[in-house]
């Protein structure tokens, strides 16, 4: 008898395996709604029996265009698509066997992943939004006409990569006039307006999480890669230490705090009372887990790029050390998984706390400014500044309306034929002639002052003592630096602070990048 039982319970067990692993499933990015990447070679993918046949269709104003893939020993699939022309609606049908799979309202369109912290996980709809901006979007999102949908991924950490990502809204969303209040605001206002002026469809992945570290959102085989490995993981083994007796008075005062403040309103009005939860293994800064989970699951789907706003968490030191070779480690690696020719565009920091009081300032944000900008040595890259919209005492600015037009103006001109000086000047090289340092820089037609902006340049003699630059003379697309009390300078440094003044622009009112010529120092 109990041989019978077992011999039942196995073939039982061995039937629903079998039934499971025939099964034909999709990851969570393909549902209704969704937006295929425009152009050839689009992949769709997903699961099937080992070894059985798929076969992908998109199918609008009655013609059809299909794929098909076999899977692997795994069961893992990917087909590749032929060529999507943007714009077009229509069904998306995976047949397996008996089994299909049916995406309705499927957009072809332009895929971008909008990744980063805080700053572009604020929402149209956030409470320091005014309602002038979110009326603009509404009235914005009625006008593209379901032009623009965004996905929105669950913010939560895993400890291995997992297959598949969570969804907050279970879909893509078609955004709409109701909706686009829970919308990334920079990734909006650069949907519209590439929708605007290309006349091209929009699909927006929304995938951050606020006050996250870099090292979060990569693979640890990437990090592993690199040469401050050793130091990423001796941090995390150090934060670690103690952790769970940290744990418990946390929780005691955590318990306190909301019987002190019992409603959630009192809560958030005292919000800098509350306890801060101490680091643990499944904190949301611990590395790689953003990426496992947040991350990961996209697999390769098919997207045109990536807008990327982060940098302050990582402004702490040793850290901010680490940044510029992790964000290059970054790219490279997405890059290796979803595009190899994906674009990559990322907002430098807006200025942020107490104007600048002294010429240099040191152990400021400016550092991170420039860590960030060890990207652009990698081609098909470029930076959107926000040095000039910030608030000093908001480490959210609430103009996302210009960080997101110059995100769009950098594709516009790259992707789309819409050619335009779309990029700030930037430092391009310098050279000391008498008591004068003479600069160059790219992106800098029609180089200008900008109104009511006097300090921003430092100037710094061989004494190593810096002061303020008290003659900048412009020359086309370059300046002379002088100032009378530096008769032998050595170098100069422009907005060197996390809250500088920006003195110059091109002819589009692009504001000249953070830079210093002496970039070999320590500080």
């Amino acid at each position: 008898m109990k041989k019978t039982l077992l011999s039942g319970l196995v073939l039982c067990a061995c039937v629903c395996a079998c039934v499971f692993a025939q099964e034909l499933k999709m990851p969570a990015i393909f549902s209704d709604n969704l937006v295929l990447q425009a152009g050839k070679d689009t992949p769709v993918f997903g699961w099937a029996a080992p070894g059985a046949s798929v076969e992908v269709k998109f199918t609008a104003r009655g013609k059809s265009v299909s794929a098909k893939a076999t899977a692997d020993k795994d069961g893992k699939w990917l087909a590749r698509m032929p060529e999507l022309p943007a714009g077009l609606e229509g069904t998306l049908t995976v047949k397996s066997g008996k089994d299909t799979l049916t995406f309705s309202d499927a957009l072809i369109g332009e895929v971008w992943l909008c990744g980063g912290q805080s700053n572009m996980a604020w929402t149209i709809g956030a409470g320091t939004m005014s309602e002038e901006i979110k009326q603009t979007a509404r009235d914005e999102a009625d006008k593209v006409d379901g032009k623009v949908r965004m996905f929105r991924v669950r913010r939560v950490g895993a400890d291995e990569p997992q297959d598949d990502v969570q969804m907050e809204a279970g879909k893509w969303e078609v955004v709409t006039p109701e909706n686009v209040k829970n919308c990334t605001a920079v990734g909006w206002n650069f949907a519209v307006r590439v929708n605007k002026e290309a006349g091209l469809p929009v699909g927006l992945i929304n995938s951050n999480w606020g006050g996250t570290v870099v090292e979060a959102w990569l693979p640890k085989e990437v990090i592993d890669s690199t040469s401050v490995a050793d130091s990423v993981w001796q941090r995390h083994e150090q934060m670690l230490e103690g952790w769970e007796e940290k744990m418990d008075v946390y929780n005691e005062q955590i318990k306190e705090f909301n019987e002190t403040y019992k409603t959630n309103s009192e809560r958030l009005a005292n919000r800098r009372l509350q306890p801060r939860k101490p680091y643990s293994p499944t904190d949301r800064n611990a590395p790689c887990r953003l990426y496992n989970a947040m991350m990961h699951g996209l697999g390769n789907y098919g997207m045109r790029g990536m807008l990327w706003y982060q940098g302050e968490a990582n402004a702490g030191w040793p850290r901010v050390n680490e940044y510029g070779e992790l964000m290059k480690a970054l790219v490279n690696s997405y890059r290796a998984r979803i595009n190899p020719q994906l674009y990559f565009y990322y907002v430098e920091l807006a200025n942020f706390t107490k104007p600048q009081a002294d010429p240099v300032q040191l152990r400021s944000w400016a550092y991170v400014r420039e860590q960030q900008a060890a990207v652009l040595e990698l081609p098909g890259t470029g930076v959107a500044t926000a040095i000039d919209v910030g608030e000093a005492d908001d480490i959210h600015p609430t103009d996302k309306k210009t960080v997101g037009n110059r995100l769009a103006g950098m594709a516009l001109n790259d992707i789309y034929g819409k050619k335009s000086l779309c990029r700030s000047p930037q430092y391009a090289s310098h050279k000391i002639s008498g008591d004068k340092v003479i600069i160059t820089f790219d992106n800098a037609d029609g180089l200008r002052e900008r109104a009511g902006k006097e300090k921003s340049f430092a100037i710094r003699g061989a004494d190593g003592n810096w002061v303020w630059a008290d003659k900048v003379k412009i020359s086309g697309n370059a300046i002379e630096v002088s100032a009378q009390a530096i008769k032998d300078p050595a170098a100069v440094r422009y907005a060197w602070a996390s809250n500088p003044e920006t003195a110059l622009e091109n002819k589009e009112g692009l504001p000249l990048l953070p830079f210093r010529t002496d970039k070999d120092s320590v500080e």
